[in-house]
């Protein structure tokens, strides 16, 4: 275990590998990559989108759950955007 934490040194190599991809393909706008990233039941909860025509700069917090996948690959399970306090 790592730092107490509930899964293996190795999982969490594996995990922090797999939110590094999803950030990377994110950045590069790779669509494909980005959305392989996610479990075909993935949920996302998004803060509410303002009104058409108005530009702001919004400073989000992003998590994400991941899950090993039966073939050995982590997916994010569910992403959550919210607004910076």
């Amino acid at each position: 275990m790592s730092g107490g934490g509930l899964i293996s040194g190795d999982a969490e190599a594996e995990v922090r590998a797999a939110a590094a991809n999803l950030v990377a393909a994110f950045g590069a706008h790779d669509t494909d990559r980005y959305f392989a990233a996610f479990a075909e039941d993935a949920t996302f909860l998004f803060p509410a989108e303002h009104a058409a025509g108005e530009e702001e700069e919004l400073r989000e917090r992003e998590t994400v759950v991941l899950r090993c996948a039966p073939d050995g690959r982590w997916l994010v399970i569910h992403e959550h955007l919210s607004p910076e306090p």
